[in-house]
């Protein structure tokens, strides 16, 4: 690469330091080049210049990086010393960078020279005879002068130019697929960055979530504020890459020259003198922009925080835009947030954590690879990694790839997500974890990593103390490394917790790079785990009287641990002990038991006796059941069915037979269903009239009547249809009394929604809507969340009757969608949203556009609906009713309503969106 100087006149020398030994012959060599310094040719300096009391290190840092020509002095005793070695590599960064000539000094024979770093580049001597070789000496000392003379003569013919204008570019534009717009973010990082206390921002965080591209996002609002006339901003934006070799005098020379300011002679400036124009140059410029100074990590010592010794005057810099406002503003880019030379940065010097992607970014990400998943299961990955823009680029890329991989497949088959974690590894977090981290920061990050959910840094202590030996006094020194990296997150009461995503890596790391922790190793950190979190539980069910779904997830973690410790068996009795299905099945928490009961299953590889591995398969089927999966919960509930029989307990059985005949129910296998009920009845009779299970037999027998009647209904039967509904009423009330007799007040709620079903297809409009608001009552004091949300499902249709209550009706219904989209259940969210979409398509404002945005909005619904279940490929008429389509037909006409249909297809997630983001507190 050609060499440029910075200005006319003399070239900026710097001579390498040397252990003292050799300090005689540098002072030889300045005094052969001192004729070219008188002559003003070039400017000398070494670290022999730096004056008592003055920082040499910084000093000679800021010289180092300012030089246009490096003499590297090369001796045996150079190569021997460590600070020789450290300079050297420096020095040897820069002339890769192409931004500096170095010339090699052999100053003693020196063996093997040529295969150091160094070795590629004509030396001098130009014989490549060292100067003590020379008799006498000074003709050695002569030729050096002579050819350093020749190669400045070379140079000041050159026109002169300003180095670095590589630094002064126009944001890149990231590709289109790889970031979503993110409107209100970018407003909130400029409000703070033209506010009167900022003269500089620094948008930190974690790598790969995104600050460039948030940075880019910016230069562009406020190129466009100021082309509007708005905003403190007069100049263009300038965007500055730096990276490990990119000097401060690059960016002043860089800045003078966007400024038309007049470059100042850098050969005989100090840090200070730099420091200073550099602060001019943003304190005081009349015609004000937004400077961007991107990656400002290169910088800085990951360990500390503060600059790195070999750029001098950053560290002073950053404390002078500290002390004071600015009429130009700077935006950092930093993984790391910086230290000033001694200060803290904490005034005009603000920091800015950008949040992960929301929900609505997530999807839209997703969304430009073109992946089939359904927004739910979408959305949940955006929720799990905290929208780390990074990581969900990455996982779309992989699935865009493998159109036949799922996205469950991908994040919970091992051989999958490897390559989703080696591509995040080659990303970022690779060299962060082996280059930047020492052993005893990643040991404690590996700890932190054993857990899923915050924990303090005793719980992660106690996993590291198994593994190595490392002081108590040195755990505190280590954890705020972690947070000032950003790879721990402080989440308040002293608990840390890893990012998503790093923990994956780590895990994934430690399992491929770790082979001496041995399965024996691992059993043993899960066990300690599994402890701390059953502590924790005792702990918080010791000060609370009612329990709280926050604690049974400690008692779900431990389970989990005794799992990955391979006591399956511990972990189910302590599942047992604590009633811990009991509660997450009630509150909504079926996702995570399913996670922790796959672990579990088959209950024959930990030799499970036959009434327990019934009980597991039986706890799977109600957890597949209540998460819509009914086929799966079928096969779960048979599988369970003989393991009970077996055991002999007649009233486990009993739930099973009426369980499995539920989900028989919901998937229109009315002969089977009947003969559970019958064999649970069977069992009820036999126990007598306090068995548990009578009234919730009653309960369902009495369903399957109601069921029979509606189908009798509809065939306008209605002699039949009445008779029937009497028949389930009598059912109804004997269960009720039933629960009453045996104490079950939870079960009240289900019986009463039953009733309330009945009564409404009755036209008994008033029962039914006093049945259903008991249930709501009751399901809500004991937590059920699917039954809360079946009665705002039903009560959206019994509402949807009276078109004076359509307001009460929609709230209903997005109360619903809300509830079970929590929970996770898809079954019943589907059919919300088909009831929703036919509402809306039956009762849709008399006026236009709200009419025809009634009708997409109706339509869209049951594309959603659609899209729960992943059936794209069923088609329009055969999954909205075909009465609906053919009365929109006839009132719009065909064409029209294939435009209709068309619009709601492609905008259906985004129309139901908007739905449920309407208020819906009605009860």
């Amino acid at each position: 690469m050609e060499q440029v100087w910075p200005s006319p006149g003399s070239i900026n020398v710097f001579i390498s330091s040397v252990p003292p030994r050799e300090k005689a012959l540098r002072r030889s060599l300045i005094t052969a080049l001192s004729p070219l310094v008188r002559q003003a040719l070039i400017t000398l300096w070494s670290d022999e210049n730096v004056l008592g009391g003055q920082q040499s290190e910084q000093e000679i840092t800021h010289h180092l990086n300012a030089a246009q020509l490096i003499l590297l002095l090369v001796s045996p005793d150079c190569i021997d010393s460590r600070f020789w070695n450290q300079q050297m590599a420096v020095i040897m960064a820069r002339e890769a960078h192409g931004d500096v000539q170095v010339i090699p000094v052999l100053l003693r024979p020196t063996v093997g020279w040529q295969d150091a770093p160094f070795g590629h580049l004509p030396t001098l001597p130009a014989d490549g005879k060292p100067v003590v070789a020379y008799r006498p000496r000074d003709e050695g000392w002569y030729e050096i002068a002579r050819s350093i003379h020749r190669l400045v003569a070379h140079v000041q013919q050159v026109p002169p130019a300003i180095i670095s204008r590589r630094l002064r570019t126009q944001p890149p534009v990231p590709h289109p697929s790889a970031s979503v717009p993110r409107p209100q973010l970018v407003v909130d990082i400029y409000q703070q960055l033209t506010s009167p206390t900022t003269s500089a921002l620094v948008l930190t965080g974690i790598g790969g979530l995104g600050k460039s591209v948030l940075a880019i996002q910016v230069c562009h609002f406020v190129e466009e504020q100021r082309r509007a006339g708005h905003g403190p901003f007069l100049s263009p934006a300038l965007w500055l890459d730096i990276d490990a070799t990119t000097s401060l005098q690059e960016v002043l020379i860089t800045l003078c020259e966007a400024s038309g300011a007049a470059l100042p002679a850098l050969q005989t400036m100090s840090v200070y003198d730099l420091v200073a124009a550099l602060l001019q140059l943003v304190q005081n410029n009349p015609q004000p922009r937004l400077i961007i100074i991107n990656q400002l990590e290169h910088w800085l010592d990951p360990q500390t925080r503060y600059p790195l010794a070999q750029h001098a005057g950053v560290g002073e810099w950053l404390e002078l835009l500290n002390t004071q406002p600015c009429a130009s503003r700077i935006l950092f880019t930093s993984r790391i947030y910086p230290h000033g030379k001694q200060q803290h940065l904490d005034a005009y010097v603000q920091r800015f954590v950008p949040a992960g992607l929301t929900v609505a970014e997530g999807l839209q990400l997703f969304r430009l690879g073109n992946i089939a998943e359904t927004d739910q299961d979408l959305a949940a990955v955006v929720a799990s990694y905290q929208g780390h823009p990074l990581a969900l680029a990455l996982l779309r890329d992989i699935l865009k790839e493998n159109r036949s991989l799922s996205l469950a497949t991908l994040l919970q088959d091992l051989a999958y997500k490897q390559l989703w974690v080696n591509d995040m590894a080659e990303n970022i977090l690779q060299y962060i974890y082996t280059q930047q981290l020492n052993q005893e920061q990643r040991e404690l990050l590996q700890a932190f990593a054993i857990y899923r959910l915050a924990v303090p840094l005793q719980a992660a202590q106690s996993i590291v103390h198994r593994r190595i030996t490392m002081p108590v006094s040195r755990t505190g020194a280590v954890l705020r490394v972690l947070l000032d990296q950003d790879l721990l997150q402080a989440t308040g009461n002293l608990e840390y917790r890893l990012q998503p995503v790093l923990r994956d890596f780590v895990q994934a790391w430690e399992n491929e790079n770790d082979p001496g922790l041995d399965a024996e190793k691992r059993r043993q950190v899960h066990q300690i785990a599994a402890s701390y979190y059953q502590e924790r539980f005792s702990d918080a069910t010791r000060r609370m009287s009612q329990p709280h779904i926050n604690d049974f997830r400690l008692i779900l973690e431990a389970a989990w641990h005794y799992c990955q410790a391979d006591q399956p068996a511990e972990a189910y009795q302590l599942i047992h002990r604590e009633q811990l299905f009991l509660y997450f099945h009630r509150w909504g928490g079926n996702s995570l038991l399913l996670e922790l009961y796959e672990l579990l299953l088959p209950a024959e590889k930990w030799h499970a006796a036959p009434l327990t591995a019934g009980q597991v398969n039986h706890e799977m089927g109600s957890i597949q059941s209540a998460l819509g999966n009914k086929h799966e919960a079928q096969l779960y509930y048979e599988r369970a069915l003989p393991l009970l029989r077996q055991a002999e307990q007649p009233v486990v059985l009993a739930e099973a037979l009426n369980d499995l005949g539920m989900v028989y129910r919901a998937l229109n296998q009315e002969a089977l269903a009947e003969q559970c009920y019958r064999e649970a009845w069977v069992l009820c009779e036999e126990a007598g009239k306090h068995f548990p299970q009578r009234g919730i037999t009653l309960n369902n027998m009495g369903r399957l009547l109601y069921e029979r009647g509606r189908q009798h209904q509809q065939r306008r039967q209605k002699a039949q249809a009445r008779e029937l509904f009497q028949e389930a009423l009598a059912r109804y009330e004997q269960a009720l009394a039933a629960h009453q007799s045996n104490n079950q007040p939870e079960e009240r709620g289900w019986t009463l929604l039953n009733l309330g079903d009945v009564y409404m297809a009755l036209n008994q409009h008033e029962k039914a809507h006093n049945n259903y608001w008991q249930a709501l009552q009751q399901f809500r004091g004991f937590g059920e969340r699917r039954g809360e949300g079946t009665v705002l499902n039903n009560l959206g249709v019994l509402l949807a009757y009276d078109r004076a209550k359509k307001d009460q009706a929609l709230a209903c219904y997005v109360q619903a969608i809300h509830i079970f989209r929590a929970v996770g259940d898809r079954w019943q969210e589907e059919k919300t949203l088909r009831n929703l979409g036919r509402w809306l398509l039956i009762y849709v404002p008399e006026q236009e556009p709200s009419r025809t945005q009634g009708y997409i909005s109706g339509l869209a619904c049951f594309f959603a609906a659609r899209a729960v279940f992943k059936k794209q490929h069923t088609t329009r008429d055969t999954f909205i009713p075909d009465w609906l389509l053919a009365s929109l037909r006839q009132e719009l006409g065909a064409q029209k309503v294939e435009e209709l249909v068309k619009d709601a297809e492609t905008r259906s997630s985004q129309i139901v969106g908007e739905l449920l983001h309407m208020p819906h507190d009605f009860v």
